[in-house]
């Protein structure tokens, strides 16, 4: 949590990718306790004027109450414990924690960090949504992914559908099987 209040995108990006570097030690430490060996961390960062501070050991006057953070990530840039690299601001999945984001975005997001809508499956269990076909949660395994879809099944005009955003079957009532 971001606890100083800052002015500006640059100081907040900064105060952010401090409090998560300190994340990213902690976590790396326990995990080479742990006898795994990692790769250099990377940050990823969707301010310019934020990373030629992180990057550049010189001195900033308009982020001088931050000295001390700015200089730990310049000083960690120097001893190889992480790369930060530039991320455009469309394509940086961290702004869904951050920003009032439309669907169409949340959603690409959303998928991005692999996290899934499960809103229909938890209204099924809690029986806002009550019909028998609710009931009938079929998991679909993909044959290219690892990962197992859950589909549920509804009812739409007198037809059975399985939703899902990637998987859209049609299964007429009426038809005799």
């Amino acid at each position: 949590m971001q606890r100083p209040v800052t002015d500006d995108t640059c100081k907040s990006e900064l105060v952010a990718a401090s409090t998560c570097v300190e994340d990213l030690i902690w976590a790396r430490k326990l995990i080479k306790e742990l006898g795994f060996e990692q790769e250099i961390g990377k940050l990823f960062i969707d301010n310019q004027s934020t990373i030629k501070v992180c990057t550049d050991a010189g001195n900033f006057d308009g982020v001088k109450r931050y000295a001390k953070k700015s200089r730990k990530l310049a000083e960690l840039v120097e001893r190889k414990k992480i790369d930060i690299e530039y991320v455009q601001t469309s394509e940086n999945a961290a702004d869904m924690f951050t920003k009032a984001l439309g669907p169409q975005r949340f959603e690409k997001l959303r998928s991005e960090l692999g996290v899934e809508d499960i809103t229909d499956t938890v209204k099924c269990r809690k029986g806002i949504i009550d019909t028998v076909e609710c009931q009938e949660k079929v998991a679909v395994k993909r044959r290219n992914s690892s990962t197992e879809t859950q589909v549920l099944k509804t009812e739409v005009d007198g037809k059975s559908v399985l939703t899902d955003k990637r998987l859209q079957v049609d299964v007429n009532r009426d038809t005799e099987a």
